[in-house]
Parts: structure tokens; sequence; C-alpha cells
């Protein structure tokens, strides 16, 4: 149970982290997921790569367990293109500069890389897993 000192701390605490207020800090911050273009979906072209690549990986008559995970790989290594091409084009430019705020801006590829490496992987397994032959584990 909570004392009567921490709940008041709690909401003073709450009274200074509820955001912006502001409508010109709202319109700001509502932007930063878009700072590097990471969050937005892919393009049509890349789309189109996608359905030739997961057709590469599924094989002749896949089932559609097979070209679910390798529309799933296909789609994670696209993504992991884009993120490290994004990164080389990024990086060049730190070497004039070593700002910290650059850098950070840099290493937050980090977070993207890793969780379209994990999916990338998961989706990988999924297709070894659903190409084995009948009586194998």
């Amino acid at each position: 149970m909570a004392t009567a000192k921490q709940v008041a701390a709690n909401r003073a605490n709450a009274a200074r982290s509820t955001g912006p207020r502001t409508a010109a800090g709202r319109t700001k911050s509502s932007r930063n997921a878009f700072r590097h273009g990471l969050s937005l979906p892919l393009g049509l072209t890349t789309a189109s790569e996608i359905g030739r690549l997961a057709q590469t990986l599924a094989g002749d008559n896949p089932s559609e367990p097979q070209l679910v995970a390798a529309s799933e790989f296909a789609t994670a290594h696209c993504e992991l293109l884009r993120i490290r091409a994004l990164r080389c084009a990024a990086t060049p430019g730190l070497s004039a500069t070593l700002d910290p705020r650059s850098l950070r801006w840099v290493l937050g590829f980090d977070r993207y890389e890793q969780a379209a490496l994990s999916r990338r992987k998961r989706a990988a397994k999924t297709l070894d897993r659903l190409n084995l032959p009948v009586g194998q584990p």
C-alpha cells in the first residue's frame, strides 16, 4: 500500500510527465517516429521484390504456411537491407563532426536492425521446419 507521501510524489511526477501541452508541441512530437523514415511502410517496388523473393524461397507448389513464412522472411530481409542502406548513407557525415546527438541518431538504427533480424530468423526457422520431408522431426 502506498503512503500518502508516495501518492503525492506520484501525482507531482504525473503532472510533469504528460507530454506536450501546446498544439505546436503536439505536432512536433507526432512526427518523432518519422525522423529517419524507418517507421514508414515499404514502397510498392519493394512489395513486388518481396513477392518475387517469397516465391523463390517457397519453391514449387508451396503450401499456404510455406508461402506465409517465405513472405515474412522476404519482408524482414528487405527491411534489413533498407535499414543498412540508410545507416551507410548517414554514417559518412559523422566523421566530420562527432556530435553526440548525431551519433545517438545513427545508433538508433540498431533497434530497427535487431527487430528485423529477429523477424527474419524466426521466419527462417519456420520455413525450415515446414520444408522438412515427412517423417523427420
